[in-house]
C-alpha cells in the first residue's frame, strides 16, 4: 500500500466574537433589560 500524501491540517479559523457571544447567553435567564442589553452588546459586535 501506498502512503498517505502529507498535507497539513487546515488552520482552524478564529473564533468569531459574534458567535461566542451568541453562545454565551442563557434565552431562559435575562430579565425583559438583560435581554435587551445583551441584544444591543451582539449588534455592537455586527460587522460593518
Amino acid at each position: 500500500f501506498g502512503s498517505a500524501p502529507d498535507t497539513a491540517p487546515e488552520p482552524e479559523a478564529e473564533p468569531d466574537p459574534l458567535r461566542l457571544a451568541l453562545a454565551a447567553i442563557d434565552p431562559d435567564q435575562p430579565t425583559p433589560r438583560g435581554a435587551l442589553e445583551a441584544l444591543y452588546a451582539l449588534k455592537r459586535l455586527e460587522p460593518a
